[in-house]
């Protein structure tokens, strides 16, 4: 076989291999997505927000059971939907496999190295279109069984010692009423006393007058004089039933005063409050993330600077860099119209895979930094796929040389 009829068999065998990729790829992220999103409504189902909220959870059962049962179906879906999406990453490995073992079985007798570093390339290829789609990262925050506590002891509190001011105050009020009817009283009976005493001596003045008249005096001074001693004053009436009443009343208030502030005390002394439990996962956050939805998130917030540099390492120059490596490894001359520069320019931004890795988990990591709530974190095979990508692209960069260089030494 020529060279030309084994490079238009590699170009279309490494034409049906990306479409074969491409689709596992496309299938798998859709997984993906079905699966994010049924974390995320299953997370939303149970948010700290609509539980803590949810008076039906505070006061019944059923209300968590149900949710629980909703919950456990997504979660069910949810790993049916990853289970498919890493079956299709694990065919994409094995295609991939595949491809490498033809691809070397063409060049076994012509140049091993080169058919190496094309199967490479192009499984580099697939692996950075995977790095970049599959989520690289996932986090959730949430507590296992959120116990709310709010107890209290009402003899300890403030508003407990102004109820007992305000009781004092009341008492020292009605005191002072009472205090201010009986000297109303007294002063309303003295009135009284001095008109009586006047009526008084007005008696005993016309009983000597009756007793200076001949014939009249006798009986009908004596009948004056009696009446004028049974007049009585009032204070010595009244004021004794006031004053017993007045009494009476001090220690009718004075005992309900003492016993109330007792049952007070003894009631106020106990603990009072709730002690709810909220069971199984409530959620604080949740995010799952690819570069290329990390991309369009900082966009989205107006971080244009950040996101044209993710854009820039994690997908341009990458592919930039695979591409001219698999066209100066096949063509050689192709070499006189593209300089070599390019290649070394797109090579000096191989430490861009790390910034892109670092970025990317520094953004994760800090976007939403709870405290005080158990953290899981997970790796997602975006992750390993581009860290695939990345140690076949310094190998690839090696073997670029190497192969550039004997090439140098023949001519």
């Amino acid at each position: 076989m020529n060279t030309k009829r084994l490079l238009l068999l590699v170009a279309i065998c490494s034409v049906i291999y990306l479409v074969f990729e491409g689709k596992f790829i496309s299938q798998s992220h859709e997984h993906y997505e079905i699966a994010k999103s049924l974390h995320e409504e299953r997370a939303k189902l149970l948010d700290y927000s609509d539980r803590l909220l949810n008076l039906q959870e505070w006061i019944s059962k059923n209300a968590y059971e149900n949710k629980k049962n909703i919950a456990q179906n997504l979660q069910n879906q949810e790993i049916q939907q990853l289970d498919k999406a890493k079956w299709l990453a694990i065919y994409m490995i094995l295609v991939g496999i595949l491809y490498t073992l033809f691809i070397l079985l063409l060049y076994r007798k012509r140049n091993l190295k080169l058919g190496v570093f094309i199967s490479a390339t192009m499984v580099g290829l697939t692996c950075l279109c995977s790095g970049v789609l599959f989520p690289m990262m996932e986090i959730e925050a949430y507590k296992t069984n959120l116990t709310v506590k709010a107890k209290v002891k009402p003899i300890e509190t403030e508003e407990y010692l102004r109820s007992k001011q305000m009781l004092d105050s009341m008492d020292t009020k009605i005191n002072g009423q009472m205090d201010s009817v009986s000297s109303k009283t007294q002063q309303e009976l003295n009135g009284i006393d001095q008109q009586l005493l006047e009526l008084k001596k007005t008696l005993i003045s016309t009983a000597n007058l009756v007793d200076l008249l001949p014939n009249m005096g006798g009986n009908s001074t004596d009948q004056l004089r009696n009446i004028s001693e049974k007049i009585p004053t009032t204070q010595g009436l009244v004021m004794p039933v006031i004053n017993d009443i007045k009494r009476n009343l001090k220690e009718l208030k004075q005992e309900f005063r003492d016993n109330l502030i007792r049952q007070s005390d003894e009631l106020a002394s106990h603990t009072y409050g709730i002690h709810q439990v909220f069971p199984d996962k409530t959620y604080f956050y949740y995010q799952q993330k690819s570069i290329l939805e990390v991309i369009h998130r900082l966009w989205e917030e107006k971080n244009y600077t950040v996101a044209l540099a993710l854009a820039l390492f994690s997908i341009f120059f990458p592919v930039l860099k695979i591409l001219l490596s698999i066209l100066i490894a096949v063509f050689p001359k192709i070499i006189q119209y593209v300089p070599i520069k390019i290649l070394s320019i797109t090579a000096k931004w191989s430490m861009a895979d790390v910034f892109v890795a670092s970025s990317f988990l520094t953004y994760m990591s800090f976007s939403n930094l709870n405290v005080g709530v158990e953290m899981q974190t997970k790796f997602g095979n975006g992750l390993y796929f581009f860290l695939s990508y990345a140690v076949l692209s310094i190998f690839l960069s090696a073997m670029l040389s190497n192969l550039i260089k004997k090439r140098t030494e023949k001519e």
